[in-house]
């Protein structure tokens, strides 16, 4: 029974890589299930590299998680016996493979998905303040436009001053 969860292509996408008489002689040995596992497999690979940064429900509605699962499959698939894979799938398995890689460390991100609130970077700004007396105050900011504020942050020490005293925009306005 396959993990819906994780499978992100058909054997539909499969054929239009290899091709419905590509698909049927790369299984043609009564496999222990469907197509030796192979869009299970492919989808096990991209939740590998995809799963700290991205929700599972939105790999599975991005095309191009589609077209990686897909080539991931056509390759197990073609694999799984021990045979070469023909040379336009080595060459797009190693293009998906090093887009993955990319997105596991953070350097590239797939379109229109959000990144996962726990992985989005935490920025830093160190600002003085002259009111009531010099002092430093360091603000925290967490999130992107698009993944929205931060969840279960919590500051531990307010400033009593940005909040009550000299430093809010009230008293700002109208001192000299």
């Amino acid at each position: 029974m396959p993990n819906e969860a994780n499978t992100y292509c058909t054997i539909d996408d499969v054929r239009d890589l290899l091709s419905a008489s590509g698909v049927s002689l790369a299984s043609d040995d009564n496999p222990p299930s469907d197509y030796g596992n192979a869009l299970e497999k492919a989808g096990a690979k991209i939740d590998w590299y995809c799963y700290k940064r991205y929700e599972p429900a939105q790999l599975a509605n991005s095309p191009l998680v589609r077209d990686w699962a897909a080539v991931l499959a056509a390759w197990f698939l073609r694999t799984r016996r021990g045979n070469a894979p023909p040379q336009g799938l080595a060459i797009l398995y190693q293009q998906a493979i090093q887009d993955l890689e990319e997105v596991k460390k953070g350097q590239a991100e797939i379109p229109t998905l959000a990144v996962r609130r726990s992985y989005v970077p935490v920025l830093i700004v160190k600002r003085s303040t002259q009111r009531p007396y010099n002092r430093g105050v360091v603000e925290r900011s967490r999130g992107t436009s698009a993944t929205g504020g931060p969840r279960g942050y919590q500051q531990k020490n307010n400033d009593p001053y940005d909040t009550y005293g000299w430093n809010t925009q009230a008293f700002l306005d109208l001192s000299f």
